[in-house]
């Protein structure tokens, strides 16, 4: 009791028990310098300080236990949909629910899934392993080589972190592999070349890393080897991001690139042609072009600028195609897909005989088959034969790169996740056949979407949705949950609100998703619009939706409440900072916040192609004039913002958070923190975290911006 009075006065003090000196005019003097440990005794009594008077606020309204368990319902619910995947013509799926709070990975016969059967056999156990091995295991992923249906290696990390274990599993025994693979915690990566080598980009060696803390080097390391005795391949400068390798199956055959990461966005590509010479052959694209896949001995890629193809130029986004044999030079690819100024492509993925793109169109995702015949592209026509399923988003479920097997989605904001099943190509005939829909989590029929358009500062529009009742009454008076990102060409899709719709929506209050500039919504140009010095216009895009909605009377200022993660934490923290007349309450998840510093902090440095670089003067002049922890200025009237990060965020530096929280607080300002020890920037290890964490943030939203019903 006597430790959590003093805690409670340390933070009501915090000058005097944190900050042994006066306020400094510079927010990067030594001050705040000390926020940059990790997990030194000064930093974890500030996090114990901030957690203390954040839990005895939020976790003891009477609201906040009944949201996380509504929250840890939704999300361990055992009759949830699962995240399948194809592995050795059976579908795998990692699960998660209340009694297996870490998961299970779990397979089953394709027919026993096609006909609702639950007879599921668990292969791998995480929770009994986590136990028998006394540590904190959160489940990355796996991959296993494609001509084996047993050799995996399991990807395990401590407590969520980026970093992670890499241990060699067999799937037919169920168990770990004596004297396999095994590689320590690192930000290393593997793919499997034959049953007996790995393609690895060595991490573990601290003094062999980038700038950004990432693998520098790429080998081979054969099954026995000590990882001392691994073959070089090929490495990158210290100011690359990074180098990777990665798997393309095409017709049994498989192919394997290389990419040497430049920046964010510029890859020097190889074709490792041959392991035994390591002998890499460039793929001569422009350096910001994306290699997609290799279907039928065709190499597939997109550029991200202007493209000259036979005389004539293509815009960015354009998916493009040249022969494999004809890798070392390549004359003028074929068009394969030409964006338009509303559909734009997201991604690509293939089955045996199928290449699928997902394109968005006006923000929405759909399905375009296209296929190889007589030498020449064939684009088709996704034709699924449904009515009122072209408002939300078409997905590939899951999908066999060696067969037709393929599970397709749909869904929005208002329709639980619906999944169809076929075994033909589209050319054939797709036939869709229903299989199994997620059950509702919270009653929808009242309810409605919509998309507006808004223009920004500088006239561009910029789109949005919103979710709310029919019988919504335009009085200013709804309290209205604002969700962006804007950033790394990522676009923000409907999705269905299960636990937003079950704590949100369903107590009378309104959703919206903001499509700013900087995410990918209409290509890479979208992307490219608020990049670098350009950033404020996703800030501007971000306000222009709020003005809007306060214009339409939809809400007010002090109903208006704004979340977001990581980029999109950069961007709530600016929201506080440049516009605080606009919103009652500010969630800001894992934040980037101290822009001057960013490029310094675990993974920062590969983030300057996307914000710039502050080491240069016209970079670091921009950033300053946006950056959360220099731009917090005295006499304002801040809203109260709640920052959440996780001591094992090894990608975003808790640092951010930290630093922008003790700042407001130096000033005098309101402000809450909450820092959980695990979790990563995911920021919670496992289901139960997750539930209590989103469960404080949504009474947050509840405290500052409305009295709900219980």
């Amino acid at each position: 009791m006597k430790n959590i009075i003093a805690l409670f006065f340390c933070a009501l003090t915090i000058n005097s028990c944190s900050l042994k000196s006066n306020t400094p005019s510079d927010p990067l003097s030594k001050d705040l310098s000390y926020l940059e440990e990790i997990e030194s005794p000064q930093v974890r009594r500030f996090a114990e300080v901030e957690n203390v008077l954040s839990v005895a606020r939020l976790k003891t309204d009477p609201l906040f236990p009944v949201i996380e368990k509504e929250i840890l319902d939704v999300v361990t619910a055992k009759d949830k949909l699962p995240s399948i995947y194809f592995h050795d013509k059976q579908l795998y799926q990692f699960w998660q629910d209340q009694v297996h709070v870490r998961g299970q990975l779990k397979r089953i016969s394709i027919a026993d899934f096609n006909a609702h059967k639950n007879n599921w056999e668990v292969v791998f156990d995480l929770d009994q392993i986590a136990k028998a091995e006394n540590q904190n295991w959160v489940w990355k992923s796996l991959i296993c080589y494609k001509k084996n249906d047993r050799m995996c290696l399991v990807f395990l990390s401590n407590g969520g972190k980026d970093a992670i274990t890499a241990r060699e599993y067999d799937l037919g025994k169920k168990e770990f592999v004596k004297n396999g693979f095994h590689f320590p915690e690192s930000k290393s990566q593997f793919e499997w070349y034959d049953e007996n080598t790995l393609l690895w980009t060595d991490a573990t060696d601290s003094k062999k890393l980038t700038n950004s803390g990432y693998p520098q080097t790429l080998k081979f390391i054969k099954r026995g080897q000590k990882l001392e005795e691994a073959t070089f391949i090929a490495d990158v400068p210290k100011d690359y991001v990074s180098i990777d390798s990665w798997m393309v199956a095409d017709q049994d055959k498989m192919h394997f690139i290389i990419s040497k990461s430049i920046s964010f966005y510029e890859y020097e590509v190889y074709y490792l042609a041959d392991l035994a010479t390591q002998k890499l052959v460039k793929i001569p694209i422009p350096n910001d072009a994306e290699v997609r896949t290799i279907f039928k001995d065709q190499v597939l890629f997109t550029v991200k600028s202007d493209y000259k193809v036979n005389g004539k130029t293509v815009p960015p986004g354009t998916l493009l195609s040249f022969p494999l044999f004809s890798i070392q030079n390549i004359k003028d690819p074929e068009i394969v897909f030409l964006p338009s100024e509303t559909e734009v492509l997201q991604s690509t993925t293939k089955n045996k005989d199928q290449l699928w793109i997902m394109a968005l169109r006006d923000v929405k995702r759909t399905m375009i088959p296209v296929d190889r015949v007589d030498n020449r592209w064939v684009v088709g026509k996704f034709s699924h034969g449904l009515s009122g399923h072209n408002t939300g988003n078409w997905s590939i479920f899951a999908i066999d790169p060696y067969s037709n097997k393929t599970y397709f989605s749909y869904t929005d904001f208002l329709t639980p996740t619906q999944v169809y099943y076929t075994d033909s190509a589209q050319n054939a005939k797709l036939n869709l056949k229903f299989i199994q829909a997620s059950p509702e989590r919270f009653n929808a029929k009242n309810f409605t979407s919509q998309q507006f358009k808004v223009k920004s500062k500088d006239g561009t529009l910029i789109p949005y949705f919103i979710v709310h009742s029919k019988n919504l009454k335009y009085d200013g008076k709804n309290p209205v949950l604002q969700y962006g990102y804007g950033g790394f060409e990522a676009a923000m899709t409907p999705y269905y609100l299960g636990v937003p719709g079950k704590i949100w929506l369903s107590r009378g209050n309104v959703y919206v998703l903001a499509n700013i500039r900087g995410g990918g919504e209409y290509g890479p140009s979208w992307h490219k619009a608020a990049l670098g010095a350009n950033r404020q216009k996703a800030f501007d895009d971000f306000a222009a939706v709020s003005e809007d909605l306060i214009r339409r009377k939809i809400t007010s200022p002090q109903h208006l409440g704004i979340m977001g993660g990581s980029n999109g934490g950069l961007l709530t923290s600016v929201m506080l900072t440049q516009r605080p007349d606009l919103y009652g309450a500010v969630v800001s998840e894992v934040p980037l916040a101290n822009m001057i510093r960013f490029n310094k902090l675990l993974a920062g440095a590969s983030w300057q192609a996307e914000y710039g670089n502050p080491d240069i003067p016209a970079d670091r002049e921009v950033l300053m004039k946006y950056s959360p922890l220099h731009n917090i200025k005295p006499n304002v009237k801040y809203p109260e913002a709640f920052f959440i990060t996780s001591t094992k965020d090894d990608r975003v530096h808790p640092a951010h958070a930290r630093q922008m929280v003790t700042r407001l607080k130096q000033m005098g300002y309101p402000v809450m923190y909450y820092e959980n020890i695990d979790g990563g920037h995911g920021r919670a290890a496992n289901l139960k975290e997750y539930a209590t964490m989103l469960g404080m943030e949504y009474t947050y939203l509840f405290q500052k911006l409305s009295t709900p019903k219980k």
